[in-house]
């Protein structure tokens, strides 16, 4: 009974652990990694290119053109605002508020170790004990 309820208590803590770092403000910015973000600026990128290409095979007078242009210059801007945080991440600007999430919920997930491993020790001792 102790070692089931060690190992509930464990688990429960070691959830609450890791929705602490779900729920942090560097999880609620949606950044997500330096090399995420590399990968996104470098698709609209080539989303861009792929339009300019297009755009230059229409005549620069047809509306065509306009929307076209239109078209690179939102992807543009969608490419910029990536590239700033991409910079962001990658010159460390968020790693406050990531350290602040991870600390809150360090606690938690090493007391739910600790907890079950020491429900373990306690039913091994017990079990030993009444077993003599």
């Amino acid at each position: 009974m102790v070692l089931v309820l060690s190992i509930a208590g464990g688990i429960f803590l070691i959830q609450n652990g890791t929705s602490k770092v779900k729920e942090s403000d560097y999880s609620k910015i949606g950044l997500g990694t330096a090399d995420e973000l590399e990968s996104q600026v470098n698709a609209k990128i080539e989303e861009i290119e792929k339009v300019r290409t297009e755009r230059s095979e229409v005549d620069a007078e047809s509306e065509k053109y306009s929307e076209l242009s239109e078209k690179i210059v939102a992807l543009e801007t969608e490419r910029s605002d990536l590239e700033a945080n991409y910079f962001n991440v990658k010159s460390g600007k968020y790693d406050n508020l990531k350290d602040d999430g991870e600390a809150s919920a360090l606690p938690y997930i090493v007391g739910g170790i600790i907890m079950i491993v020491v429900g373990a020790v306690i039913a091994t001792v017990l079990l030993k004990v009444f077993n003599q």
